[in-house]
């Protein structure tokens, strides 16, 4: 993972498909309300980091340059993403993780691969975290 340096602070953005959806925000809308708050607060720790990387952060196996950030409350959270650099994080899909490369729903791992591939083609593309727009505990 990139190393921004000790004054810069991750930028985080998430995947819009084309017709308006956003995986990212749907799942964390689904989460329970505490847990909603963990992952947030997390995120939001995280992003002072100068590198992000294990225990944070890991790079999945067999997956180019795809990520996940690994937040921990009730269960073990998970935000699939990508950075195409300048130290942005874009997330692509929210699930938990059960083990080693199990990941609930299932097909996690292809459809962050699937929504990265269509923000390098331009078929959809990134946007401001709304979840993370109200500050670190505004819900």
């Amino acid at each position: 993972m990139e190393d921004c340096g000790a004054d810069i602070v991750w930028k985080y953005k998430e995947y819009k498909s084309s017709n308006g959806t956003r995986p990212v925000e749907n799942w964390y809308e689904k989460l329970p309300h505490q847990d909603r708050a963990r992952v947030k607060a997390f995120l939001f720790r995280i992003k002072d980091l100068s590198v992000l990387q294990m225990p944070h952060c890991r790079n999945i196996k067999g997956h180019k340059g795809l990520w996940e950030v690994r937040c921990g409350a009730s269960r073990p959270y998970r935000i699939l993403y990508y950075s195409p650099g300048g130290c942005v994080l874009i997330f692509l899909c929210g699930c938990y993780h059960q083990d080693k490369n199990n990941y609930e729903p299932s097909g996690a791992l292809d459809t962050a691969d699937k929504n990265r591939n269509e923000i390098e083609k331009g078929v959809a593309y990134a946007c401001r975290v709304q979840f993370l727009a109200m500050g670190r505990t505004g819900e």
